[in-house]
């Protein structure tokens, strides 16, 4: 145990911290170590293990004063490249020492810093690695998050993990019989569990599978008459959810392998029988492409009909006659915006003074799509840049259709939007060039857009690269979640599975206090009024909004939930405010939702967790299981000390679904 002298490399002129290893090189692995010089450069001294043992000077590389220096020994190269680091300045200069033992600089790193005209604040919070790669994540109602993806260092499995994470206690628990539902399609359903369809390898294209939060369980309950392989999936008002598209195989293969099919999956009956997508799905699509894209957009409307949009059109399917009407809307751009060529979509808020008036948000996705069919992606060059476009669909225009916004600031595609409680948008993730499975670039700087002043705004970088299979869910503090990324499908230096969970603090968190909920109900009846209480020093004076932010759930740069209800209330006191509930589940679908009140500078609370349900279902609801549990599940941020701590539900069983409306 003691040390012993072995050597002097330098009698001085050291201008920072060395770095030592023991390399391959050599039959015993000779020690290597770097000096940064104090008249400039980095000199590589080895040690001769085989020999005299003795410590010669191999090189001098690099240029001006490094204050420290990194090292190790990588698996690139016959015998194992050298990699160093040198900070110099802001900046950090890699290099790598090859099997013809010459140093080379590959490339200088800077810190990530806003575009110039960059004015918001925000800041990447905390990083916790969940050991899955959260390819796929959704909210669940107790404020916990479902995240599953590639197994950990593989792309293909016959299971893959699947782990509930508490954004509170940092506590991961894993999900049992769990199956390789990758490439699925999912979205909660009114009593909390989650409906996850299809899947990607042998029998689980036709998985029906619903995760049980309360006991994280996973169960296999049916089987769907056909592969379906990137579905969407989709809550709709009845408390049942609509299942649309996908492929036959697996992969973006021929036009004729897309299951041109709509049905509907609910707890109490089952799968119904398959309808047909209209087909040719629409005449803007590339010669070649008759059937709807993979993974569209759906969202249910205010009114009874149910928006879907695929590459660069948006029809409407209504539910109450099971109908498809002949409206369809064409992007301005001529290029998809759906996979693999993904742009990122967000409903924007929906608002009872504005009659719950209609907007869609559609931002990025890869140039050159346009007249790429489905099965011909390699016809798409891997070179083509992201675009930075946006557009809004308007519904409640007098000549609805697809109007081009402010560009985002960064082109990007693959990325993700999260609506925020007070109405703007995070926009995070994504890469520059190319398209799905061949993109690189990956963009760390996050935006935020206002609608109402219809501007982009950058955000200080996030600090772990996301590119394709990254997904972002809104959290019960108001912060943002993100997550994922595989270790195949990206450039070099990115070929990892990415483990970690970035939580982002968006700008209203840098506001000034935060207002806060003492007591809300668990559980909101369509159309019913209700009290909120607020927590002492808030008053109801100095709110000026209520919300309801749904449960997300986030996949391939979709969300499959995404909503946002404004409520109108009043004040009954100091302390109290009643607001009333959203009017019918065409507005607010039944199911999970975060409940914020926001003042007057759009600071807002740490949310309630609730639930928005029919009559129905509130009659088979009892108020122990609703209530009293729902009441214990959001305190103040301090006292949650970096997240509210929620309380995970005791009973097996929650409320039950009656008959269709």
């Amino acid at each position: 145990g003691q040390w012993w002298p072995n050597g002097v490399i330098l009698t001085g002129g050291v201008g920072g911290a060395p770095a030592l290893i023991q390399s391959n090189r050599g039959t015993r692995g000779n020690f290597e170590v770097l000096v940064p010089l104090a008249s400039g450069g980095i000199a590589h001294h080895q040690r001769d293990n085989d020999g005299d043992m003795a410590w010669r000077r191999q090189a001098v590389f690099g240029q001006g004063m490094y204050r420290a220096v990194g090292l190790l020994q990588a698996q690139f190269g016959t015998n194992g490249n050298l990699e160093a680091v040198g900070v110099r300045g802001d900046q950090v200069d890699v290099f790598w020492n090859g099997d013809d033992t010459v140093w080379r600089q590959s490339v200088v790193l800077r810190p990530m810093q806003p575009p110039a005209g960059a004015s918001l604040p925000g800041k990447s919070f905390r990083i916790d690695d969940i050991g899955v790669t959260g390819i796929h994540s959704v909210m669940l109602h107790d404020g916990r998050v479902l995240t599953f993806g590639y197994p950990l260092g593989a792309s293909g499995s016959a299971s893959i993990p699947a782990v509930i994470w508490d954004p509170a206690t940092r506590v991961t628990v894993p999900v049992e019989g769990f199956r390789y539902s990758f490439c699925s399609g999912h979205t909660s359903l009114p009593d909390g569990r989650v409906l996850i369809v299809g899947g990607h390898i042998g029998e689980t294209l036709r998985d029906v599978v619903l995760v049980d939060p309360a006991t994280a369980t996973a169960t296999r309950v049916a089987e769907l008459p056909e592969n379906r392989w990137y579905p969407t999936v989709a809550p709709l008002p009845d408390g049942s959810a609509l299942i649309l598209g996908g492929t036959r195989g697996v992969g973006w293969g021929a036009d004729s392998q897309v299951e041109s099919t709509w049905q509907t999956y609910h707890p109490s009956q089952g799968l119904s029988a398959r309808l047909p997508v209209p087909k040719p799905f629409s005449p803007h699509f590339p010669a070649g492409q008759q059937a709807v894209d993979l993974y569209p957009h759906v969202c249910v409307l205010p009114g009874g009909d149910v928006l879907v949009h695929a590459r660069n059109t948006t029809r409407y399917l209504n539910l109450p006659t099971r109908t498809w009407r002949t409206t369809a809307h064409r992007n301005v751009s001529a290029d998809s915006r759906t996979y693999p060529f993904a742009g990122a979509f967000a409903l924007l808020a929906l608002r009872p003074q504005e009659n719950y008036r209609v907007r869609l948000l559609v931002s990025g996705g890869a140039s050159g799509s346009a007249g790429i069919a489905t099965g011909q992606k390699g016809q798409h060059s891997a070179a083509s840049p992201a675009l930075a476009s946006a557009e809004v669909l308007d519904l409640g225009a007098a000549a609805p259709g697809w109007a081009s916004v402010a560009p985002m600031r960064q082109a990007r595609f693959m990325h993700d939007l999260v609506t925020l409680p007070d109405g703007t948008v995070f926009c995070v993730g994504g890469n520059a060039v190319g398209h799905a499975d061949v993109g690189v670039g990956p963009t760390l700087i996050p935006e935020l857009y206002d609608p109402a002043a219809n501007r982009w705004s950058a955000l200080p970088a996030c600090r772990v690269a996301r590119g394709y299979h990254a997904t972002a869910l809104l959290l019960a503090d108001g912060r943002v979640m993100v997550a994922g990324k595989d270790g195949v499908f990206q450039g070099t230096g990115l070929q990892y599975a990415e483990n970690r969970v970035e939580i982002y603090s968006p700008p209203y968190l840098f506001r000034g206090a935060r207002p806060a909920i003492a007591a809300a109900p668990g559980r909101l009846s369509f159309g019913t009024a209700f009290d909120i209480d607020l927590a002492s020093p808030t008053t109801s004076a100095g709110i000026r909004q209520v919300v309801l932010v749904a449960c997300g759930s986030s996949t391939h740069s979709l969300n499959f939930q995404q909503r946002l209800v404004e409520l109108s209330f009043t004040r009954v006191s100091g302390q109290r405010l009643r607001a009333v509930a959203p009017p019918d589940g065409f507005v607010a679908p039944p199911g999970g939702y975060m409940l914020f009140v926001l003042d007057g500078d759009g600071v807002p609370s740490t949310a309630r967790m609730v639930r928005v349900l029919g009559a129905d279902t509130l009659a088979a609801a009892t108020v122990e299981e609703q209530s009293s549990q729902r009441n214990r599940m959001a305190v103040s941020l301090d006292a949650a000390g970096e997240a509210p701590r929620c309380v995970t539900p005791t009973t097996a069983a929650g409320p039950q679904l009656g008959d269709r409306a």
